[in-house]
């Protein structure tokens, strides 16, 4: 795995079967990261509500329950968003945005994310 330094953060690049560079996207990555804490945290029952977890956070509502439907991304998905090999016209803005009509099935979400089936 070569090492690809930008500005501000040092990514890894991964090298594809067919010699093409995938850069990881380091907001991306960290978007992930934080949907799993926050549902560790959800699953861990120290909260009454979404409401009270939300107020605990210090964090929006609708940002919570966002992240929250993300954790439940398809495992493939969530494999080759943290390899770099996403969309390109999907960056964590949008991703975060599409959250909340994102399907519950993952051969739907794979549809609808532009993944191939």
């Amino acid at each position: 795995m070569a090492r690809h330094q930008t500005s501000r953060t040092i990514l890894p690049r991964l090298v594809i079967a067919n010699g093409a560079d995938a850069e990881v996207n380091a907001g991306l990555v960290e978007l992930i990261k934080e949907a799993f804490t926050i549902r560790i945290q959800l699953l861990s029952g120290s909260d009454d509500s979404i409401e009270a977890m939300s107020r605990r956070l210090g964090m929006n509502k609708c940002r919570l329950t966002s992240l929250i439907r993300l954790s439940y991304l398809a495992p493939d998905i969530v494999r080759a968003l943290l390899e770099g090999r996403q969309p390109i016209e999907l960056p964590p803005t949008r991703r975060l945005r599409l959250s909340k009509d994102l399907p519950h099935d993952w051969s739907e979400q794979r549809h609808v994310l532009g993944f191939a089936a």
